[in-house]
């Protein structure tokens, strides 16, 4: 059973039970992952249409400045 602690009137912690607290870790460490493979996703998307020429070219461009 999981315990509010409130100060004054405002909600400011919860005690819960460790085995919910593991799942709850284990939970947002899924979503965390998932949200880097959303963002890998996309970045593999915008970036296909480059080749491995422009690729080296912008490369090169960056270390010259």
């Amino acid at each position: 059973m999981p315990y509010i602690l409130t100060r004054g009137s405002r909600p400011e912690a919860a005690i819960i039970p460790y085995e919910e607290f593991r799942r709850f870790l284990a939970w947002k460490e899924q979503e965390i992952v998932a949200e880097f493979d959303r963002a890998m996703l996309r970045l593999a998307e915008r970036n296909a249409s480059y080749g491995d020429e422009e690729i080296d070219a912008a490369v090169e461009a960056a270390i010259d400045e």
